[in-house]
């Protein structure tokens, strides 16, 4: 019998991400936008990060709040927020202490986790930000000490081309890591 399995990778070598691909035979895939650092600050903005070279987004974080507070997402165009009054649409739930809530809601932002003075690590996908249309978006979060979790999925009806994004905490700081990942490639 005959194998058509894609060229193989040697063990203890280092492979670029494009390699890996074509080993994989795979013509996309996700590759890494941007990373950012913030250090005690209220919010982040990263502008420019969405193009129509992918047709989605993944924001994965792990930051941690000096108060309580909610930490908040909002797309950007051109360097300035999305936010037009009730334009984000979101419907979850949460896991608090074993108890399920659910909650929906229109805002001028998506709500990603709340916490107290603790980490919250999160893992957002968006779809076609750059497209004049709603985009869409899922995400996971969960945070430290209090172990509630948040399950949800919203989109932003503005049908704007958004370019990026803010992340925002209320009522103090954050400092941790956050990576931008796009997925090219077929869909």
């Amino acid at each position: 019998m005959t194998s058509s399995r894609p060229t193989a990778i040697v063990s203890g070598t280092t492979a670029s991400s494009s390699a890996i691909n074509t080993a994989l035979g795979i013509a996309g895939g996700f590759y890494v936008v941007s990373q950012l650092a913030p250090s005690g600050v209220a919010s982040i903005s990263a502008n420019s990060v969405f193009t129509s070279a992918a047709w989605a987004y993944r924001i994965i974080g792990d930051v941690s709040c000096s108060t309580g507070g909610s930490l908040n997402f909002n797309l950007r165009a051109s360097g300035a927020d999305i936010s037009t009054a009730a334009s984000y649409k979101t419907n979850g739930s949460v896991l608090n202490g074993g108890a399920v809530g659910a909650w929906q809601y229109s805002t001028t932002y998506w709500q990603i986790a709340s916490s107290g003075a603790e980490s919250i690590s999160f893992d957002i996908m968006l779809y076609r930000p750059f497209e004049t249309a709603v985009t869409r978006a899922t995400w996971l979060a969960g945070n430290g000490t209090s172990l509630n979790q948040w399950a949800a999925a919203g989109s932003q009806t503005t049908a704007t081309t958004a370019d990026g994004f803010t992340i925002g905490i209320t009522g103090g700081t954050f400092t941790g890591d956050i990576a931008i990942h796009a997925v090219r490639g077929d869909k």
